[in-house]
């Protein structure tokens, strides 16, 4: 019998391929400038009460991760967004991947067993660890990178009836219900268990606050070191808010430019 990850390993990927994003704040962001390196430093669990293993997440293609505290407005710098964009290839060292955000598996009051069955266990859906496995997705439900983008899943998906983990899956991307879920829902998670180096060879493209290319050393690393070109660099303004109301704005600019290079 057909199991999740077998259904979605039959089909072809996508390409070409998107970046992988990654979000952090600016605390996080200034400690990457010193290190050059993205460190593995969060934590995955299967299951809730199991010890841990120390990752980095990514979200494929689209920058869905948010930073949802502090919720109360405030102008505090530390806490706006910065996105990274890296470069996905053959090369990409991947532990694990998801075609959903797995933190909000474990929530309390996950929104998610409102489509799947109370049995389901977050192994169910992991999806082999292959560089092509993202755009395999990206295919199988969406079609194109930019239906995937825009979260516009293909019509009357044909699935065999007791592959009940693709069907509630696929009517959770689809539903268009008030519940507490955003795009991450449909977004597909990666997992590195190692520290990436940030350098020119994998850095596609960076979204940051605006008063950061008036400052010498930050965009002397983005420039020189990091060899980033300014059309390369997306910006906004920071606002008295909460972090999340930014992840709008980071969302247009990394679509802005996958259709500068002709990827959406």
């Amino acid at each position: 019998m057909k199991t999740f990850k077998a259904f979605v390993d039959k089909e072809q990927p996508f390409k070409p391929f998107l970046g992988i994003c990654h979000i952090c704040d600016i605390d996080c962001f200034r400690s990457i400038l010193r290190t050059n390196e993205l460190e593995a430093n969060s934590e995955f669990k299967y299951v809730k009460d199991e010890s841990a293993d120390r990752v980095s997440y990514f979200f494929y293609g689209r920058p869905a991760y948010r930073i949802s505290e502090p919720e109360e407005p405030n102008q505090i710098l530390a806490y706006c967004p910065v996105c990274f964009v890296l470069k996905y290839d053959d090369s990409t060292s991947i532990k694990r991947i998801f075609p959903f955000d797995t933190g909000e598996f474990h929530s309390d009051v996950s929104d998610y067993f409102r489509f799947f069955h109370k049995s389901r266990k977050l192994i169910d859906f992991e999806l082999n660890s292959h560089v092509d496995t993202p755009a395999k997705v990206v295919k199988l439900f969406y079609g194109d990178n930019t239906n995937y983008y825009n979260i516009e899943p293909v019509k009357d998906l044909k699935i065999p009836g007791l592959l009940l983990e693709v069907l509630e899956y696929y009517d959770l991307i689809r539903d268009r219900g008030k519940n507490r879920l955003d795009d991450r829902k449909a977004t597909v998670e990666l997992q590195v268990d190692i520290n990436i180096s940030i350098s020119e060879r994998n850095l596609e493209y960076i979204v940051i606050p605006y008063r950061y290319l008036d400052d010498d050393e930050v965009k002397a690393k983005l420039t020189s070191d990091w060899c980033l070109p300014l059309d390369k660099i997306g910006t906004y303004t920071q606002i008295a808010g909460s972090p999340i109301q930014y992840a709008s704005v980071i969302i247009e600019k990394v679509q802005e430019y996958y259709k500068k290079k002709g990827l959406i």
